[in-house]
């Protein structure tokens, strides 16, 4: 009952930092940005214009595509960084709490999921170890 007690307190306490974390991040934006140039040909030699970008997103079930202004640019990209941040954090955060979930049905009596050398189940202890 000890280990599980202490494994549920790991796994309260990373719920809490991935929580934490996810209150740091300031701006989130969908889609994804694109960089493109464009070549064309001048007195007979290629010329290599851009970088030019482009944010695509998905609306309405349709691919908006946005030319981006220089200046709007490094917004959009740490709004779009942080979101990507987020749904990592959120996918860790369900991570930690479907394996508190067995963790604690694991106290049923009759339950044999556990190593019998560490009393932990092997799914909760790689969770642990990845994390």
């Amino acid at each position: 009952m000890l280990v599980i007690f202490i494994l549920m307190n790991d796994y309260e306490t990373k719920r809490q930092e991935i929580l934490e974390k996810m209150d740091t991040i300031k701006q989130m934006e969908h889609g994804r940005l694109s960089e493109e140039y464009r070549e064309r040909e001048v007195d007979g030699r290629i010329h290599r214009t851009g970088p030019y970008y482009k944010h695509q997103v998905w609306r309405d079930g349709k691919n908006v595509t946005t030319r981006v202004k220089a200046a709007e640019l490094a917004p959009l990209r740490e709004g779009i960084e942080g979101m990507d941040r987020f749904k990592q954090l959120s996918s860790d955060f369900v991570a930690a709490t479907v394996a508190m979930t067995h963790c604690q049905s694991e106290e049923m009596p009759g339950k044999k999921t556990t190593d019998s050398s560490s009393g932990m189940s092997t799914r909760n202890r790689s969770f642990l170890e990845t994390r």
